[in-house]
């Protein structure tokens, strides 16, 4: 069993496209590397490379669970933003904090249905408040959105046979620019990556995105094995001191779109009630606060087919939990640390479903 930290750099511009509009390619809603394209870049550059068989295995029978990467700012991981931070359209007083995550008396009461939403900033700027929809770090006990530095190519398409530029082929890339890092997690419980190559992973040069046979999408990733147990006992600690911070309220913040998967039916309720977490309805009878939709999409270097779509809640969705009052505080936070690193509802180790206990709430209150 391995646990690896993944320090992703971007070597050259890296273009990861979602929607085209007319000629031009770009990413839109929230920028991270999913869970699809870590695990896409290190597994087809295994199959491309050194012809190991065996990867189709595992991308059909998935047992490792790569989690998503997110940017760094100054020196901090970012995160999905929530429906809980705000922030005003006209002043640039940054990001605040909506009260229920400010108050524990709120917080045990809330219910969005029964909630006023702030109508104002500090600066008195009246109905001018919008929800932050760019990518945020928690320092200090704020919030700072985060821009990540893109930049635009443009490609020709030529005619060889005439020499000259094809009609109609021009296109225009927005583009991550060179230097960003991304930092995320994998977890091997079978140490597959290792078998696989033959060796313990070590740092690698990786092609992921799009436009790649044109220079595109370089990136050096470095791999940091971690031990699994300590790891797990310091995110314990950490999540005792939030439950007991609101008096046994969990907060979860999705870090990947979620869809749970029981028998033949697909919901967005994660269900956590047998290991004593019971729901919090906070809105319109289900525990959860959403983000826009997310697709879960890839594309398969075997078949040279896409792979199947699944739409599931976004990145930054929040799910409210109460504990129940048999269970014991030392054991739940062990159990839910080693969700994070697991996943918390099935399908597993497919990129949906990845979450950890919301920490930041304890520094608030």
């Amino acid at each position: 069993m391995s646990l690896y930290k993944i320090k992703i750099k971007v070597a050259s511009p890296l273009q990861i496209s979602d929607i085209v509009i007319g000629n031009v390619l770009k990413q839109s809603g929230i920028f991270c590397l999913q869970s699809s394209t870590v695990r896409g870049g290190i597994l087809s550059k295994i199959y491309r490379e050194q012809g190991v068989e065996e990867v189709i295995e595992e991308s059909k029978d998935t047992s490792i669970n790569f989690h998503p990467a997110y940017p760094v700012d100054d020196g901090i991981i970012s995160r999905p933003p929530h429906i809980l931070l705000h922030k005003c359209k006209i002043c640039e007083g940054g990001v605040f904090i909506n009260k229920v995550l400010q108050n524990k008396e709120l917080l045990k009461e809330f219910n969005f249905e029964r909630f006023d939403i702030p109508y104002k900033c500090s600066e008195g700027h009246l109905f001018a408040i919008s929800p932050v929809k760019s990518l945020v770090i928690f320092k200090d006990s704020k919030y700072k959105e985060i821009n990540i530095k893109k930049m635009q190519l443009e490609s020709i398409g030529m005619n060889r046979a005439l020499s000259q530029t094809e009609l109609g082929m021009i296109y225009s890339y927005i583009t991550i620019r060179p230097g960003v890092i991304f930092d995320g997690l994998i977890y091997d419980p079978k140490d597959k990556i290792e078998k696989l190559l033959g060796y313990k992973p070590k740092d690698e040069s990786v092609r992921i995105g799009r436009g790649i046979s044109r220079g595109m999408g370089i990136t050096e990733f470095e791999f940091e094995e971690v031990n699994y147990e300590k790891y797990i006992e310091k995110r314990a600690s950490e999540i005792k001191d939030v439950i007991l911070k609101t008096e046994g309220i969990v907060i979860l913040r999705a870090l990947t779109p979620t869809l749970s998967m029981d028998k033949a039916e697909f919901s967005y309720k994660i269900d956590l009630s047998e290991y004593g977490l019971q729901p919090m309805e906070v809105f319109n009878g289900v525990n959860y606060l959403t983000q826009s939709p997310e697709i879960l999409k890839g594309y398969s270097v075997y078949t040279n087919l896409p792979k199947i779509e699944v739409k599931g809640l976004g990145s930054g969705t929040l799910y409210f939990y109460k504990i129940e009052n048999k269970i014991k505080i030392d054991e739940i936070s062990m159990l839910l640390s080693e969700f994070e690193i697991k996943g918390f509802a099935p399908p597993f180790n497919v990129g949906l479903n990845i979450m950890e206990v919301y920490t930041d709430v304890g520094k608030l209150l």
